[in-house]
């Protein structure tokens, strides 16, 4: 059973925790924590880093046991979009990163759509257990609490030192400043993992009626690789 630790802020009454107990995965074992340096990071296998989380300052004063986390194998999974950013517990080689906002109003006055670039298709997160593609992620449904929202990244990451899986592009963010939707970065035996897509917090129209989509998380027995996945 996989075991994942949660260190969110909820937003507009939205909890991870809700979400995934909504997908009835009964080979996850999920957790909520207040506080990280009351924790025993050996209970865990994943830690997720939620929405609003990395605002604030806590982080800098357990950095080094999350790193020493990922260094034995866990996976730390970060969801933050915003500017606001406290990056400095994280691997130096790691912690140049600046997010911006691309969610903007273009000149026909509709709002720019931050999707992703998949960067390597080849990549198992693109392809195990299913196949996914660049049209998955418009317009993306959550189903918390029995009702669906729909959700969309906000913002880019600019940064220096990960692998990109999921890029973006426009008229302003060209290819070769390789600014992030997905990335990640083995450490040691572990990784950190960033996303821009999963973010239910983003919410603009309740009560929408499409498909549920289901997400699966896969840790191979390897301890090092970390999937997620979305399955119409």
């Amino acid at each position: 059973m996989l075991k994942i630790a949660i260190l969110e802020e909820e937003i507009n009454n939205v909890s991870l925790i809700d979400v995934i107990s909504d997908l009835n995965m009964r080979s996850l074992k999920v957790v909520k924590i207040n506080d990280l340096s009351n924790i025993d990071f050996d209970d865990f296998d994943v830690l997720i880093f939620s929405q609003n989380v990395l605002a604030s300052n806590s982080l800098k004063s357990v950095g080094e046991k999350v790193k020493d986390f990922v260094h034995k194998g866990g996976i730390c999974w970060i969801m933050h979009q915003n500017e606001a950013a406290s990056l400095d517990w994280l691997p130096c080689d790691l912690s140049e990163i600046k997010l911006e906002n691309r969610y903007i109003a273009t000149p026909s006055g509709a709002m720019e759509y931050v999707g992703p670039w998949i960067v390597n298709r080849h990549h198992p997160l693109w392809n195990k257990p299913n196949y996914v593609d660049e049209g998955r992620f418009v317009l993306w449904d959550v189903k918390i609490n029995g009702k669906r929202y729909r959700t969309a990244a906000t913002h880019v990451i600019l940064q220096k030192g990960w692998e990109v899986l999921a890029r973006f592009v426009d008229h302003e963010i060209k290819p070769e400043n390789e600014a992030a939707i997905v990335m990640q970065a083995p450490y040691g035996r572990g990784m950190f993992f960033w996303t821009q897509i999963f973010s239910p917090q983003v919410v603009w129209k309740p009560k929408i009626d499409f498909h549920v989509m289901e997400r699966i998380f896969e840790k191979e027995s390897s301890g090092s690789t970390f999937y997620l996945q979305a399955c119409a």
